[in-house]
């Protein structure tokens, strides 16, 4: 049930954002920067819960709930939009692009932060995953620690611990499934190569 709910939030949003998609230069920078919104606080929840034991689901939801108010209006003041020449005319020339290939008027695919301060959505994606470990570590330093039993329940004792924790339960066991898996892909890997 979640996942349809999912599937139907997602869908509608892709149709209330198709619109501004002509926006960008090319469709591989909206594909670039679309996920940089959501990248980052998922990243950090992901490897720091994985790396550090003393995090903390608090410093999780906090996480994801900072990522996304950085995230979504970064994004929304550095979609592109039309701008008079002279407004963005300091960010051409901190660039060193010659006032000679512009014309007067308006110019079009303007971002903001990334053609207007000169930081690339990329780097602004680093920017944001620094801000979220930042909030990641200080929110779980501030909220009390998992207990051993909270943290034996999260994760395996050894690598293994999840191959040889229960009895084989037949054709549908998912370590079985997972190992045909694994043989089906290398002998396509050797078929195809």
């Amino acid at each position: 049930l979640i996942g349809r709910i999912t599937a139907c939030i997602v869908i509608l949003l892709a149709m209330i954002w198709s619109p501004y998609c002509e926006k960008f230069r090319n469709i591989f920078v909206v594909i670039n920067k679309v996920p940089m919104m959501f990248a980052p606080a998922i990243t950090t929840v992901f490897v720091l819960g994985v790396l550090w034991k003393r995090g903390t689901k608090q410093a999780a939801l906090a996480t994801f709930i900072a990522g996304l108010a950085i995230g979504l209006p970064y994004f929304l003041v550095d979609m592109p939009h039309t701008a008079a020449v002279e407004d963005i005319r300091p960010a051409i020339d901190a660039l060193r692009v010659g006032p000679e290939r512009i014309e007067n008027g308006m110019v079009a695919g303007y971002g903001i932060i990334t053609d207007g301060w000169g930081i690339p959505y990329m780097m602004a994606g680093l920017i944001l995953l620094c801000i979220c470990i930042v909030v990641y570590v200080v929110t779980s330093l501030l909220t009390p620690a998992p207990t051993a039993e909270e943290l034996d329940k999260m994760g395996w004792k050894s690598p293994f611990h999840a191959i040889t924790s229960a009895e084989f339960t037949g054709i549908t066991d998912p370590r079985l499934m997972a190992g045909m898996l694994f043989v089906v892909m290398i002998v396509l890997y050797y078929l195809l190569r």
